[in-house]
């Protein structure tokens, strides 16, 4: 924000003050584009490319370490009868 124009684009808002280009209400914000290697290696159905790093979800771990104790206690049952 300014008081005085410091260059092309900036406008005057209703305040009197003057803000740059990015800040106009029409103005456009990029939205960022998925690379097509990312896309193409996760949505043709074959495994991610090596050194592709996709991290999984924390209910994930959860799921898995509940499966391994119940596993565990399974087998525990079983060795002791």
């Amino acid at each position: 924000m300014s008081d005085t124009a410091p260059g092309p684009g900036w406008w005057l808002a209703t305040d009197g003050r003057w803000y740059p280009p990015v800040m106009h209400p029409s103005a456009v914000v990029p939205t960022p584009s998925v690379s097509s290697t990312a896309s193409t290696s996760l949505s043709d159905g074959f495994p991610p490319v090596l050194g592709e790093r996709h991290e999984n979800p924390p209910w994930l771990w959860i799921i898995g370490t509940a499966a391994v104790a119940v596993l565990a206690a399974v087998l525990a049952v079983v060795i002791a009868s």
